[in-house]
């Protein structure tokens, strides 16, 4: 392995929504809705998460998810936590106004609802 090898580790971080825009501060101007929300890190968060892989001398490689404690996340976070003792300083909870229900709503019946109910149709030729 290339750390073993060359004596250098490899870290990568699966970085979540992080925007200079708005200073970084979580909010509704977030792209994509609540699901890029829930992938919300915040700079305190990322620094730290940095941070621990710069000390962190066990390592040889690998390759992470790097978030905030958001509510609702379904990123795996135990991994990070296991490895780098990494534990989130921040979080918020996901806040989609009527725009972004309505864009989830849609998204779901046209993704979901609809393909799931021409499945079950018996005798469809279409």
């Amino acid at each position: 392995m290339f750390a073993d090898r060359y004596g250098m580790s490899f870290i990568a971080f699966q970085i979540g929504v992080c925007l200079r825009e708005q200073g970084n501060r979580f909010g509704p101007w977030i792209p994509f809705g609540r699901w890029g929300q829930e992938m919300w890190v915040s700079d305190r968060d990322l620094c730290n998460a940095f941070e621990r892989a710069v000390e962190n001398s066990k390592i040889g490689f690998g390759v992470f998810n790097l978030l905030s404690n958001n509510e609702g996340s379904r990123w795996d976070l135990t991994h990070l936590q296991r490895d780098f003792g990494y534990e989130p300083l921040d979080g918020a909870r996901p806040s989609v106004g009527p725009v972004g229900k309505a864009k989830t709503a849609v998204a779901y019946f046209s993704d979901d609802f609809v393909p799931a109910l021409l499945r079950k149709t018996p005798g469809r030729t279409w």
